[in-house]
């Protein structure tokens, strides 16, 4: 100790609780069971959570096709009562605060993605969410494109609420808020 201080490598690692901690004389790290930094991971440890991983992933998607969300299933509810299924020419504005809500209700199923809710369900369906560009309405992939594209050919428009603030949907029948209270 020069002048009353610590240098740093005096420094001791303290811990409140029972984690090991990471500091200059205690390099440790958290990740796969505390083994030292640099060294490889024991590839037998690896393949074993991948497969739990995948037993997992495979258990989600088992869920998810069986729509036991009880908002879904109220969801879809609400859509026969009022005749959505009955009426191509039906316009349903639906709001969502996420993008990942948004996503699994209204996915395109490209790339990987799941197919969304909606479009298994039979609707025809067009997005908007925050991260799409203004456009034009002859760009595909743009809000003022989605915006013409549910006036013109498609029956619901799911949107995150940022998203849908400032577009013109005085000719939407209904709206749901998908993460309020849904009754039937």
């Amino acid at each position: 100790m020069k002048g009353g201080r610590k240098n740093w490598d005096e420094h001791e690692t303290t811990t409140t609780n029972d984690a090991p901690q990471v500091g200059p004389n205690n390099r440790r790290t958290l990740l796969m069971g505390g083994g030292k930094l640099g060294s490889r991971p024991d590839p037998i440890a690896l393949r074993e959570e991948i497969l739990q991983l995948g037993k997992l992933i495979a258990q989600a998607r088992e869920l998810e096709e069986r729509e036991v969300e009880r908002k879904l299933v109220v969801l879809k509810a609400v859509l026969t009562k009022q005749g959505v299924f009955n009426d191509p020419k039906m316009k349903l504005l639906l709001f969502t605060e996420h993008k990942d809500t948004l996503d699994f209700l209204a996915g395109d199923g490209r790339d990987g993605r799941p197919l969304g809710k909606l479009l298994k369900w039979g609707l025809s369906v067009t997005q908007i969410h925050g991260g799409m560009k203004i456009g034009d309405r002859d760009t595909p992939g743009t809000r003022i494109y989605a915006e013409r594209e549910f006036r013109e050919s498609c029956q619901v428009l799911v949107a995150t609420e940022a998203a849908g603030e400032g577009i013109n949907l005085q000719f939407c029948w209904f709206m749901i808020n998908y993460d309020g209270t849904l009754c039937a």
